[in-house]
């Protein structure tokens, strides 16, 4: 548990105008995927983004933590982070062996290496991380396949997001829209074809586990709007879940949240019997465990979807 250090200094005119220059992207962090508040949820602000240049830990405007600036970027790391008020907590994501390096992930880290790569030239370093070891040793085609493919998915996502935008709230609108519909069955195909391509090239179990993970945020993008433009609970449960079991490896934090998420379409499904809502439930425990620890309470986080599933959290003995 790292406390808030003091305020950042405020920058000069001359040096907000050298890191403006340096990184283009703070300008609009929304206009750089790679680049995300640290902070789950809440915009961050340009004056927190000033202390990124040396180290990109900001919790807001008024406070850095210098100490968890120090950790190094890994796109697998071994520690997660969260937030409590003005604390920060770093909690092990896999296990750390004695005199093993700790690091972070300076930025979101579910995208492909060549997005990676690009955001860790932006702090002025290049990441040797496993993950990025095991996708660089891809051949040359798949590297250009996967720029192409990943551009095509974040075209076609922004296809759905004009529509959804275009209907003004009107689900039926966007359900009935069939270039929307067009999208996701291409998002789907993508998805599909990226672990069919993956698979083939025959990696290590290893390496292959890394790779899927630059895939899964699009993989549980298929899975929301699954959801909300056919109404296919069963199905974004199933593409969440891949979603989850891609991302593990990589970012388990995220994947804990896809799975919660899955979990939370199927125990909509009327039908979905109870017992089987009950184990997927204890699947996701095991996971949150992997991920926090067992000393982070479950309540209130998980009250809602344990019920839904028919699991008394307050029979668990942690």
């Amino acid at each position: 548990v790292l406390d808030a250090a003091p305020p950042p200094p405020q920058p000069s005119d001359e040096e907000e105008a050298e890191t403006m220059r340096r990184f283009p992207f703070l300008r609009d962090p929304r206009a750089w995927p790679m680049v995300a508040a640290p902070r789950a949820a809440g915009a961050i602000s340009l004056e927190a983004l000033h202390s990124a240049v040396a180290a990109p830990f900001v919790l807001s405007s008024q406070l850095a933590f210098a100490e968890h600036g120090m950790l190094n970027h890994s796109c697998c790391p071994e520690a997660i982070r969260s937030f409590d008020a003005d604390t920060l907590t770093l909690r092990a994501a896999r296990v750390v062996e004695s005199g093993q390096e700790v690091s972070d992930t300076y930025f979101y880290p579910l995208v492909p290496h060549h997005l990676r790569a690009k955001a860790c030239e932006a702090f002025g370093f290049e990441c040797h991380c496993p993950r990025c070891r095991a996708e660089a040793a891809l051949p040359r085609p798949m590297h250009v396949w996967s720029e192409l493919t990943w551009a095509n998915g974040v075209r076609l996502l922004g296809e759905v997001a004009r529509a959804r935008a275009a209907a003004k709230g009107n689900l039926a609108a966007l359900q009935e829209n069939e270039r929307v519909q067009m999208a996701l069955q291409q998002m789907e195909g993508l998805v599909a074809t990226t672990g069919d391509r993956l698979t083939a090239l025959e990696l290590p179990e290893a390496d292959l586990s890394m790779c899927l993970g630059s895939w899964a945020a699009l993989a549980a993008a298929v899975g929301d709007l699954r959801a909300a433009l056919r109404g296919d609970l069963g199905g974004a449960a199933e593409a969440l879940q891949q979603a989850a079991q891609w991302a593990e490896p990589a970012a388990p934090a995220h994947a804990l949240s896809f799975a919660a998420r899955a979990l939370a379409f199927r125990a909509a499904i009327e039908s979905e019997p109870k017992d089987v809502l009950a184990a997927c439930f204890q699947d996701l425990l095991g996971m949150r465990e992997r991920c926090l620890g067992s000393d982070v309470p479950t309540q209130p986080v998980l009250g809602d979807l344990a019920a839904a599933c028919g699991v008394d959290l307050s029979a668990r003995v942690a």
